[in-house]
């Protein structure tokens, strides 16, 4: 299916972008800056240049796409809600899509998926449930909403016109827990004014999974509420995030201070919506993240170290890299322990001590020496799970975090392999540790981001 995406290089977007073209589809992307936006993704799709939110883009109507979908909007999360950033918010949105549409073959296009949001919804009376037919609320986002809304419904009726409106998205590595999850785990965690307001939420992979999903079940059509089949109130959020964050939440923010320092902008915090949605009962849509519990315990990596007894993991890092080399070189490369030297950074000084093995296998064992601010450090791991050409997970068995997994992943796409570096990890010394993780996080980025650059140049990708 060749697809056309707005906002591919966001915290959902990015994530889609990736899946689709690990499924073979052709992917072209609409950014301001392509050079950039390959950086950042990595992957061999189309990019093409323009600004939609001040002009149509008449390359577009050469293009024979079979569908189209529209992620791209200014965050509504960042910063106060000034007259000046409510007009940038709108026009991100309403400006966009109109030109978008505009500047489309119709005569190709089959499908168009467009995002929208549940805060086109008034607020629930008490426990009340809002579902698809609920009224407009009188306010900001629903106008903004609403006008988006209406861009995408002056397609012609040729089109499948697919709207689903999301609710707060959850994933560890942006949006709303990217912020929240550090406050907790410094301790700093609390529920919002009488934590009786409803949060209808949604994981950020079922967002990815109903996209996908629309893009090839036809009886999908109209407007869909995405979130999650179970809402929570605040004050329960904060328990489980509490739980699986393993640390008290006990603080609470009254809500005339989210008033006084967020402005406006409270009501995001505030606003009371029990959000029931359609995607199962109507479409037989699959929520892998079905109540607040599953969802926070895969944001917040609490998970055991493949049945071992340990205390789970705190951090992510998950990186994805696309290499022009078939499958075997490339994880042959991977699974032979001598070739990280070749990939780390030269001021770490990185040395193989001993492996058990040349090549990985099934518990496989190895030890690295490395300078870290003058000092040697070892690490030796342990290979806990591994399926050859697939994937393979080494847990460290001694060093200097007091939790740590590494999965690789590999899959085999057109032209040659994507690999998946995913690390979950936790510090040492407790709340102290998480308090200063900054620094330690960064660390571990940095120390990701030159592997991934010079394993490019390994395999001839200079970008």
């Amino acid at each position: 299916m060749r697809i056309l995406v707005t906002g591919g290089t966001g915290f959902v977007g990015s994530k889609l972008v990736e899946s689709l073209f690990r499924k073979g589809h052709e992917i072209t992307i609409i950014t301001r800056n392509a050079r950039r936006a390959q950086k950042r993704l990595g992957f061999p799709v189309q990019f093409i240049e323009g600004n939609l939110v001040e002009e149509t883009i008449d390359e577009l109507t050469q293009i024979n796409f079979d569908a189209v979908v529209n992620l791209a909007g200014e965050n509504i999360g960042e910063g106060k809600w000034t007259d000046e950033e409510k007009k940038k918010i709108k026009k991100s949105r309403v400006n966009l899509t109109k030109n978008l549409v505009s500047s489309l073959n119709h005569a190709s296009l089959k499908t168009f998926i467009q995002a929208s949001a549940i805060g086109f919804y008034r607020d629930s009376v008490s426990d009340e449930w809002l579902d698809e037919e609920t009224e407009k609320a009188d306010f900001f986002l629903a106008d903004i909403c609403n006008e988006w809304e209406s861009e995408a419904l002056k397609l012609p009726s040729s089109v499948r016109v697919v709207i689903p409106r999301i609710g707060v998205i959850l994933g560890h590595d942006g949006a709303l827990m990217s912020k929240l999850i550090p406050l907790y785990r410094s301790g700093f965690g609390g529920k919002l004014s009488d934590g009786q307001q409803w949060m209808s939420w949604v994981h950020v992979e079922d967002v990815v999974r109903f996209i996908e999903f629309s893009l090839n079940s036809q009886k999908v059509r109209g407007f869909v509420n995405l979130t999650a089949p179970n809402p929570v109130q605040n004050h329960e959020f904060n328990k489980v995030l509490a739980k699986f964050t393993q640390r008290p939440a006990l603080f609470t923010v009254p809500e005339f201070a989210l008033k006084l320092t967020m402005g406006e902008k409270a009501y995001l915090a505030l606003s009371n919506q029990r959000i029931s949605t359609k995607a199962e009962k109507e479409f037989d849509f699959k929520f892998n993240y079905p109540s607040i519990e599953s969802a926070c315990a895969e944001v917040c990596n609490f998970e055991k170290l493949y049945g071992e007894n340990s205390e789970g993991f705190h951090y992510r890092l998950r990186k994805s890299m696309f290499l022009p080399s078939p499958i075997e070189h490339v994880y042959d490369f991977f699974a032979r322990p001598a070739n990280l030297k070749k990939v780390a950074p030269s001021n770490l000084k990185l040395e193989l001590i001993k492996s058990s093995d040349e090549r990985l296998t099934k518990n496989s064992t190895f030890t690295f020496k490395m300078i870290k601010f003058g000092v040697p450090v070892r690490i030796s791991s342990k290979v806990c799970d591994i399926a050859e050409n697939e994937f393979f997970a080494d847990v460290q068995t001694s060093g200097p975090f007091q939790t740590w997994l590494h999965s690789h992943l590999f899959y085999e796409v057109e032209g040659g392999t994507i690999v998946v570096d995913d690390l979950k990890y936790r510090l040492p010394f407790g709340l102290l540790g998480d308090m200063a993780s900054s620094k330690a996080n960064k660390d571990v980025e940095d120390m990701f981001k030159h592997r991934m650059q010079s394993i490019r140049e390994y395999f001839g990708e200079s970008k």
